[in-house]
């Protein structure tokens, strides 16, 4: 690339980053692709605005947004995190000392099926509360129960905000700017909050709808494509990527294009996506094609994926490693559904020493989270309400009724012997929260009980540091590896990224019928490559019938070296 068309591209990208900020717009909209400069323009326009709130729905991006954002903004948290801070801030229902409480609904499932609302299950309950959807009354019930046991689940935290402003508008707080990132993973209730507060602050929100994964919580790519269409929001792109080679960037506009011309993606928003060449220009040459790895068998016994990762890890160059480092990212990234990613995060767990999963923790009860709660307050309706459900007394849904029905205090009601079984558990809790010892007695009963050791309890009882926690990986030279679900590469990128289980009947499930979230997911697993991306499939999985490569390889549209794994390769070559 000679000088001038540099220069020129510096002036464009400079250009498109200016506009954002000079715009005397109280509402903004950035519709942009992956890597293409928004944390470094919520910089810059928090700066220029002397602070603010920046948003995510990610929770992997808040660490690296607080990191970059520096202190332009006085608030860096994640859409639920935030929701949480306010209602601490202005009480709505619950008191001050609520618990925050993920796995709620569960509960409340149970509660309102009990009292006649239908036979319920958690899902239905943070439906109702995505959607605004009180017509059977869901919402309603759940709040007067979550009053009941002062505790907020992550959907019902979000509403009691909300309401509280509708009914009290003087509560809305402002900022000098909100910044909300990720707007295509919000669903009705968080797009509702956001509403609100751009009553009284400017706001600047980005997203992208190609990137649109979060369908599970009821979110919509059409909540960002309706802003698109708002003529109350000033519209801006960032086209530039300096994240991706050139190979990738082409691959993922072949992609959409292949997308459209299939009937998928309708209503999507058109927006430039070119490659930054100043910044990838020599990763780009270095690296000009995508690499499939086909192998020829994938079992239990014969794990050819997880050695092909394995081998391809092992010779990833120092360079790229302290690149890595440096960058606050993996230096590989494994992408794909579950049953090929766990396989090969047990496999190069035992081979590598900074290796992690990354994925949804499901939300779930625990008896630890119960005697926590009793140990604080040995009168907490919900650390009793949460030992019942694990612990279940004989006919504990007769039990529930007669408390529900009659208003009564569970605390003062619980079955026969029940407190006596449970308090003494929760004060050796109390003892362990304190840094105390326990009698070995205690400590057999609890590691029995919770299926933990004593140890692992002190762990989990301790506050933790996420941004510690992340930094105490081990030797620095060794790469980091995270192994992903699809959904949770959601705000990762890392040098090398491997996509596997790349076979029909897996991804896409039907190709015949690709949807448009199997199609987000490539999109999104394709542009978390900051150097080299492998798509790798298998021949036959777990002994069934010969798999055909995945659909998508011909949607890639770009220069593709091809390799093979199969049992010749492995005796000549034994793996790591």
């Amino acid at each position: 690339m000679d000088t001038a068309n540099e220069r020129d591209l510096e002036i464009e990208r400079r250009q498109a980053v200016i506009a954002i900020l000079e715009s005397t717009a109280s509402k903004k909209l950035i519709v942009a692709g992956p890597g293409t400069g928004k944390t470094y323009t919520f910089k810059q326009a928090l700066e220029k605005a002397g602070g603010g709130v920046a948003l995510t729905f990610i929770r992997a991006l808040v660490r690296d947004l607080r990191a970059d954002l520096d202190d332009a903004a006085d608030i860096v948290n994640t859409f639920h995190g935030f929701a949480k801070h306010l209602l601490h801030r202005r009480p709505y229902g619950v008191r001050p000392d609520f618990s925050y409480c993920p796995p709620l609904p569960i509960i409340l499932a149970r509660d309102l099926t009990l009292l006649g609302l239908g036979r319920l299950a958690a899902a239905d309950i943070d439906s109702a509360f995505q959607q605004l959807d009180d017509s059977r009354g869901l919402i309603k019930e759940s709040v007067q129960l979550g009053d009941y046991y002062n505790a907020v689940g992550h959907n019902d935290v979000v509403y009691r905000v909300l309401r509280c402003f509708e009914e009290f508008p003087n509560e809305i707080p402002q900022y000098p700017l909100v910044v909300v990132d990720e707007y295509q993973d919000f669903n009705p209730l968080e797009t509702g909050l956001i509403e609100t507060l751009a009553r009284r602050s400017p706001v600047l929100i980005a997203g992208d709808d190609d990137q649109a994964l979060y369908f599970r919580k009821n979110a919509s790519p059409k909540y960002i494509r309706e802003l698109a269409m708002d003529s109350t929001f000033a519209k801006f792109p960032l086209p530039f990527c300096s994240r991706c080679t050139q190979v990738i960037v082409d691959a993922v506009n072949n992609v959409i294009e292949r997308a459209l011309a299939n009937g998928n993606l309708a209503g999507r928003l058109d927006k430039p996506f070119a490659c930054y060449l100043p910044g990838k220009l020599k990763v780009s040459e270095r690296h000009p094609t995508i690499i499939h790895a086909h192998c020829s068998v994938e079992s239990s016994t014969n794990p050819y994926i997880a050695r092909y990762v394995s081998e391809q890890i092992a010779q990833i160059p120092i360079e790229d490693v302290a690149a890595s480092r440096e960058g606050r990212y993996p230096t590989a990234l494994v992408i794909g559904t579950g049953e090929f990613v766990k396989p090969v995060f047990e496999h190069l767990r035992t081979r590598f020493p900074n290796v992690k999963q990354a994925g949804g923790r499901r939300a779930e009860l625990t008896l630890l989270e119960a005697y926590r709660l009793l140990a604080w307050d040995p009168g907490s309706r919900l650390g009793w309400r949460i030992a019942l459900e694990l612990d279940p007394p004989p006919n504990l849904d007769g039990f529930l009724t007669r408390v529900l029905e009659g208003e009564l205090e569970l605390t003062q009601n619980l079955p026969a012997g029940f407190s006596d079984r449970h308090l003494p558990l929760a004060e050796s809790v109390q003892q362990l929260i304190a840094e105390e010892e326990i009698s070995v007695q205690d400590q057999t009963v609890l590691e029995r009980l919770l299926g933990l050791s004593v140890e692992q309890i002190r762990r989990a009882l301790r506050p933790t540091d996420d941004e510690e926690a992340e930094d105490k990986l081990g030797d620095p030279e060794e790469p980091t590896i995270v192994c992903s679900t699809m959904v949770s590469a959601k705000g990762l990128s890392a040098e090398h990224v491997f996509i596997v289980g790349f076979n029909d009947g897996h991804f896409p499930r039907n190709p015949r019928a690709i949807t448009d979230y199997e199609i987000c997911c490539l999109l999104v697993a394709l542009s978390r490559t900051r150097t080299q991306c492998h798509v790798v499939s298998c021949g036959r999985w777990k002994g069934q019938t010969p798999n055909r490569v995945s659909a998508f390889r011909n949607w890639l549209g770009v220069p593709i070296d091809e390799t093979t794994r199969n049992a010749a390769h492995w005796n000549a070559n034994p793996p790591r």
